[in-house]
């Protein structure tokens, strides 16, 4: 999780979609207001957690994956994450940065920016440096022309 100035945010995939679903609660009264918003960080949690745990069990080196993240965990040939590339230069998953599949719809795209540029906007507290991926993100997906590139050059 990332402690910005007021709150701490969900890191993971499943931490940000358990705490959106649990955001998009609507509550009428002033407790279950605050009902909503302490059981979305707590879910946000929870899912944080319980994502972590999984991709350990399931990859067998969760403490490498972030060791390399980090850039001081030392990976065997052929195990290291795989590299995408757009217009000559490398960048990351920008399906996964968007949470959304390869073969996504154009309203799925744009819906899943708003609501993940909602959520790490800087003026609300976000990181600017995830605002600034998502951003380069939709850029080249919501362009027919870009996203074709994109997934030519990538094998999708």
């Amino acid at each position: 999780m990332t402690t910005t100035g007021r709150v701490t945010r969900a890191q993971t995939a499943t931490g940000r979609a358990v705490r959106r679903a649990v955001r998009g609660i609507r509550a009428k009264t002033p407790a279950g207001k605050i009902a909503v918003i302490v059981g979305a960080e707590l879910g946000g949690i929870v899912g944080d957690a319980a994502q972590r745990m999984f991709t350990g069990l399931r990859d067998g080196a969760g403490d490498e994956k972030a060791q390399h993240a980090e850039g001081t965990g030392a990976w065997s040939a052929g195990h290291g994450p795989r590299v995408y590339h757009f217009n000559g230069k490398v960048v990351c998953d920008y399906y996964e940065v968007l949470e959304v599949s390869s073969r996504a719809r154009q309203s799925v795209i744009d819906k899943a920016y708003r609501a993940l540029i909602r959520e790490d906007h800087p003026d609300q507290g976000g990181d600017p440096g995830r605002a600034r991926l998502l951003n380069e993100a939709y850029e080249v997906l919501r362009d027919p022309v870009k996203r074709r590139q994109y997934d030519e050059q990538n094998g999708f």
